[in-house]
């Protein structure tokens, strides 16, 4: 849907998404409300829940789209596409400036980094399927040892000092990423 408005639109529907996502972050932070009590499943509830298998048709869907996606963004961007399809299809229509092509790796990098939320609850999955899949996600964003690097550093050592996924007491968030990439 999002790629036939980005046609018709000439893609000026990446401004508006940008725009959208520049302006409800902040007011999203500086309103939420903090719950009075966390609700979560009882053990017996999330078993449940973890062995429905219909729940997992969405996120297969999300991570199939969102790589369909990436391969068109790539093919957009490079100008390169498969010869069997329309041209039209993979108009560049807003990377030709600076900004226009800030917008679009914006978006699209930010919908991905979406993505990476699929990619993660399905490496916690028993199936080798789904770790493959999980692990593809973060593949697209040269982060494929997140699948080593969560599961045998974040939740053995998760807020611990050996933990690089955790912020320190008082870290700022430039030496916390910085910090978290490297000893990631």
């Amino acid at each position: 849907m999002i790629h036939l408005i980005y046609l018709h639109l000439n893609g000026n529907l990446m401004w508006v998404l940008f725009v959208s996502y520049a302006a409800n972050f902040p007011y999203y932070k500086w309103t939420a409300k903090i719950a009075w009590k966390e609700i979560n499943f009882d053990r017996v509830t999330e078993r449940v829940f973890a062995k429905d298998k219909r729940f997992l048709g969405p996120v297969y869907l999300y991570v199939l789209f969102d790589t369909l996606s990436w391969i068109w963004c790539l093919c957009v961007v490079s100008g390169v596409y498969p010869s069997w399809m329309p041209a039209e299809y993979f108009e560049d229509k807003i990377t030709k400036t600076a900004g226009g092509y800030m917008c679009f790796v914006f978006v699209w990098g930010y919908m991905a980094g979406v993505n990476g939320l699929a990619g993660h609850e399905l490496i916690h999955k028993r199936e080798a399927f789904d770790k493959m899949l999980g692990m593809s996600t973060f593949t697209k964003i040269f982060y494929s040892h997140f699948l080593l690097e969560h599961g045998s550093g974040h939740h053995r050592n998760v807020a611990t000092p050996e933990d690089a996924a955790t912020a320190r007491h008082g870290e700022n968030f430039y030496s916390f990423a910085i910090r978290s990439i490297v000893d990631g």
